[in-house]
């Protein structure tokens, strides 16, 4: 087992929890504060075992994924593109938790909407500057022989400087892995490869 993902009787015992910011297929983001250390603005994502029936089983090979998910997030901790990862739990029931610096921010995706809705649309340099940012962090991905399978302007996050932060890697799968995975469909269905 990987020293980053520590076992947690309750993750209540170390975090206060708040409210939800973010969900997804096999879990959701709750705010979080860490109980030892009050500065911190984090957002803790919690990967239900309860949503592992969504195209997950429930199984060893789950735990395995949710343990690939947090070394990921590990690895890239640091990177000017990604949140700070602050530590990877898990309880007896198998829920797992990833601790990462909350981002001060909207999904691409909801700054697109609430642009389209003013008719406010990206300069030519605010493109150039939103996909800089998405393409560093691919390439960080990649430089762990690393596939994004997920990539999606739901899964970025900008600020109001259009600085971009990759904010799901529950997808990413090692480049030795995919012949296997050729078959398996995940991610967001309209950013899918024919």
């Amino acid at each position: 087992m990987s020293s980053i993902l520590q076992p947690i009787n309750n993750i209540s015992d170390r975090f206060e929890l708040g409210e939800q910011i973010g969900e997804g297929s096999t879990g959701y983001v709750v705010r979080a504060q860490d109980k030892e250390n009050r500065d911190l603005d984090l957002a803790l994502k919690v990967l239900d075992p309860r949503r592992w029936g969504n195209g997950f089983n429930r199984d060893i090979k789950d735990f395995e994924l949710a343990h690939r998910e947090v070394e990921s997030w590990a690895s890239l901790s640091g990177h000017r593109r990604f949140p700070r990862f602050h530590g990877g739990y898990y309880e007896p029931d198998l829920t797992h938790y990833i601790c990462l610096d909350r981002i001060d921010g909207v999904t691409l995706r909801q700054d697109l909407d609430q642009r389209l809705q003013h008719g406010n649309k990206y300069s030519p340099e605010e493109i150039r500057c939103i996909l800089i940012g998405i393409s560093e962090g691919i390439h960080a991905v990649h430089h762990l022989n690393r596939v994004h399978r997920d990539l999606s302007s739901n899964n970025v996050m900008v600020d109001g400087d259009l600085n971009v932060k990759h904010v799901d890697l529950g997808f990413l799968t090692a480049e030795n892995m995919l012949r296997s995975l050729f078959s398996t469909t995940c991610g967001t269905l309209g950013y899918t490869s024919p």
